[in-house]
């Protein structure tokens, strides 16, 4: 219609042909059936035969020869508010092999892992494990969180405590302006602060139900909600908390806002970029694990555990979405490329494709650009049940990135 919304009651097969050259607005699918778990979503017809382009300057959708060096044919899922196509791939460097990796323990299986460096000079990883010699598989029960500590921020990790007990998972440690350590995770406790990050960590009472916590801490004045698009200040000491959901799973990113780190958080509500959750989501593709940065521009990255990339192939786990004009938005999902994929290769040659490959975490340089990825990892054959696993058990992967490539990225985006 004119609104450009097209409703469904059903879930049938769907095929969508659009003109070559035709004016398409944004399309938002308001009622289809739920499948596996994920938001409603319509979908190109499965045979993906034809060849997508989408042009953000014209608000248009063509069959068009794709430019050079991208794969084709081409599928989108068109139920995303705020999809966009980019150029920015995480340029990775061979990593260390699975021996020498970040944390990969006989005593534990480990997913993901945050790091800090701490005044002693050493590097702190805070990351999920499994008692009792569990696994993956056993993550609703048994996760609980461990501190680690390396002389450098690749490892190898040497296990020091447990600063979590089950249930806790998914940790992710930032310092406040005020050199407080915070731990942010998903479990029984929400929020843990440190003086010292070799000391006592303090539970936090604050409101639960932000599910994969990433915490971004405004250091810097002259950062607003909508960058020069308007909104509120942001002042410095204030943070900003995205998170996967509140209410579902499968859904995109939603924030909060906060004065101080021990509240009171504040849901952002009104994305205009947003189909689903009144207003509440910054963009529709549906993902989970989200990591945000600022970098020193003032843009706004996220890399996240992607699902559904239908315009790349199916190694594509790592999903990037940007807004240059602030963290609520509007954020551009990149569609077509994936920030990284479940294929990595080693540095004595060998490679692997990753049964699963989560949990990204980045450790950023002094320029405030991406300098490592951290990823909770499954080999190829795991079975995701702990250290005594035949097929590998899970542990935490690290990987170098080009910094210099990155930056060369940021200079030629559109």
């Amino acid at each position: 219609n004119n609104n450009n919304n097209y409703s469904l009651q059903h879930n049938p097969t769907v095929e969508l042909r659009v003109a070559d050259g035709g004016p398409f607005g944004g399309l938002c699918v308001s009622a289809v059936a739920e499948s596996h778990g994920y938001l409603p979503n319509l979908y190109l017809s499965s045979s993906c035969s034809a060849k997508w382009l989408i042009d953000n300057a014209t608000g248009t959708v063509q069959l068009s020869p794709l430019p050079h060096g991208w794969p084709g044919p081409q599928c989108i899922d068109v139920s995303s508010g705020g999809s966009s196509l980019g150029h920015h791939q995480l340029p990775l460097l061979p990593a260390a092999v699975p021996a020498l990796q970040a944390f990969n323990s006989s005593n534990f299986s480990s997913w993901g892992g945050s790091v800090v460096k701490g005044d002693d000079g050493q590097y702190h990883m805070f990351a999920a494990v499994f008692a009792a010699h569990a696994g993956l598989k056993d993550w609703g029960t048994k996760s609980e969180v461990m501190h680690a500590v390396a002389s450098k921020p690749t490892g190898p990790f040497a296990f020091k405590r447990i600063v979590a007990p089950p249930e806790a998972h998914n940790p992710q440690v930032v310092r406040y302006t005020d050199g407080t350590y915070l731990l942010f995770d998903i479990g029984h406790v929400p929020l843990w602060h440190a003086d010292d990050i070799n000391g006592a960590w303090n539970a936090t009472p604050v409101k639960d139900g932000c599910n994969n916590p990433t915490p971004v801490i405004i250091s810097k004045p002259g950062i607003t909600t909508r960058g020069q698009a308007g909104g509120d200040d942001l002042p410095i000491g204030s943070v900003v908390l995205f998170c996967h959901n509140q209410e579902h799973w499968g859904d995109s990113v939603w924030a909060m806002t906060a004065p101080h780190w021990s509240g009171p958080y504040t849901l952002f509500k009104g994305s205009h970029q947003d189909c689903y959750d009144d207003g509440r989501v910054l963009f529709a593709h549906p993902m989970e694990d989200p990591f945000m940065w600022v970098d020193q521009d003032n843009r706004w990255h996220m890399v996240a555990h992607a699902f559904r990339m239908g315009m790349a192939d199916d190694t594509a786990v790592g999903g990037y979405a940007w807004s240059d004009t602030g963290p609520l938005g509007p954020w551009h999902y990149q569609e077509n490329l994936p920030a990284y994929s479940s294929r990595v290769a080693f540095d004595d040659g060998s490679s692997w494709d990753l049964s699963r490959r989560e949990r990204p975490k980045l450790l950023l340089d002094d320029q405030g650009d991406p300098r490592l990825l951290y990823n909770g990892v499954c080999p190829p054959d795991s079975h995701q049940s702990g250290p005594s696993d035949p097929g590998g058990h899970c542990f935490t992967m690290v990987q170098h990135i080009n910094t210099t490539a990155w930056r060369g990225m940021q200079k030629t985006r559109t």
